[in-house]
């Protein structure tokens, strides 16, 4: 479970699968997600806080034999920061955007993308970014 501000943010892993919902204090559900994630799959997984203040944690899947490139881009597509270049084992893994540019410079409030490639499969996730 995490809680940030106003709003709970759980998540529960079962063998292949990933949900998520998201409710805030008054016990509204704000938002549903499952997806079905196979052995053979690299994918992002979940992205925490999201919104991020400060930075924020991606958990991703590695295929066997997958060599992972994970990235946080701009709206435009340009890259802000290189996370993991790699060919790193199979399975699952976190990485953490500090919020900063490559220059450790610190990125501003908006919106960014976290970009997974593996080989010719691509996948992006948006990542919220608020400075205080």
């Amino acid at each position: 479970v995490h809680q940030e501000s106003r709003f709970q943010d759980f998540a529960l892993d079962t063998p292949g699968e990933v949900r998520a919902l998201a409710v805030d204090p008054d016990e509204w559900v704000l938002g549903r997600k499952t997806r079905v994630l196979t052995g053979n799959q690299s994918a992002i997984v979940r992205i925490y806080p999201n919104v991020a203040r400060e930075s924020a944690r991606i958990v991703y899947n590695v295929r066997p034999g997958g060599a992972a490139d994970l990235e946080i881009v701009d709206l435009l597509g340009r890259r802000v920061r290189k996370l993991v270049r790699a060919e790193v084992r199979s399975g699952r893994h976190v990485a953490t955007w500090d919020g900063r540019f490559e220059s450790s410079e610190p990125a501003p409030s908006g919106i960014y993308f976290a970009r997974l490639r593996d080989g010719d499969r691509e996948e992006g996730q948006r990542v919220v970014l608020i400075r205080p």
